[in-house]
């Protein structure tokens, strides 16, 4: 499982905390990776993150972001 965001601030990080929380409690031994784009809006940026969480075999993303959602 994976989150992507823009940017590291307090509120995606509790988002972040929270996301990995639940997916704990569901199966404690899961992984779940994070990447921040430092755009909101770029759907170029968006894609590149996605593509490459996929390559490490992450099935499952959770994003949060603006203008750049639909390349996720």
């Amino acid at each position: 499982m994976a989150y992507i965001s823009a940017q590291k601030f307090e509120s995606t990080q509790q988002e972040l905390k929270g996301f990995e929380m639940g997916a704990k409690s569901i199966n404690p031994d899961i992984k779940v990776r994070s990447t921040f784009t430092g755009d909101w809006n770029d759907a170029a940026k968006a894609k590149e993150a996605t593509l490459a969480l996929i390559s490490t075999g992450v099935d499952v993303i959770y994003q949060w972001l603006d203008n750049a959602s639909p390349a996720v």
